[in-house]
């Protein structure tokens, strides 16, 4: 299986230390760029996960916030009014509640978002192994023409 691929970019693969308030959340609904997984370790407090297989894609409605990839959604499930905008009934939530001394795994392509209940401290990392090498590569030579070519429309893509 080997190691995180992209260990030695800090910002790609550095582990990262949240703290956040009661009912806070870390941006939307999204999967991680260029194919990444993450991993969750909480340290204290409880964080919601709620997390969406790679074939609810399309249900989701992916748009680009940014970059070249379509990788975010406005679907909140904790908000009504964005859920109404949504077929839900043909997604497939998952829920999980990390708490202090537990991890969660969240696989590539895996859409996910969070929220803290009471005052939460978790440390995360993401990671690239060899089966996501092909969505790094996507990702790279996409922000490469960008660089290259400024102004030029690149594709959009699910990584």
């Amino acid at each position: 299986m080997g190691g995180n691929l992209l260990r030695r970019f800090e910002r790609a693969a550095a582990p990262e230390l949240f703290i956040g308030a009661h009912d806070t959340q870390y941006g939307g609904l999204h999967v991680d760029a260029a194919g990444g997984s993450v991993w969750c370790l909480g340290l204290a407090g409880e964080k919601e996960w709620v997390v969406f297989p790679p074939s609810d894609s399309d249900a989701l409605m992916p748009h680009r916030d940014g970059d070249n990839q379509l990788r975010h959604s406005f679907l909140n499930p904790w908000n009504a009014a964005t859920c109404s905008l949504y077929s839900t009934e043909r997604l497939h939530p998952y829920r999980v509640f990390v708490r202090a001394g537990q991890a969660l795994y969240v696989p590539s392509n895996w859409w996910h978002i969070t929220k803290n209940h009471g005052l939460t401290i978790t440390i995360n990392e993401r990671m690239w192994r060899w089966e996501t090498v092909p969505h790094v590569v996507r990702w790279f030579w996409h922000a490469l023409w960008a660089k290259l070519l400024p102004g030029t429309r690149q594709p959009f893509a699910l990584y």
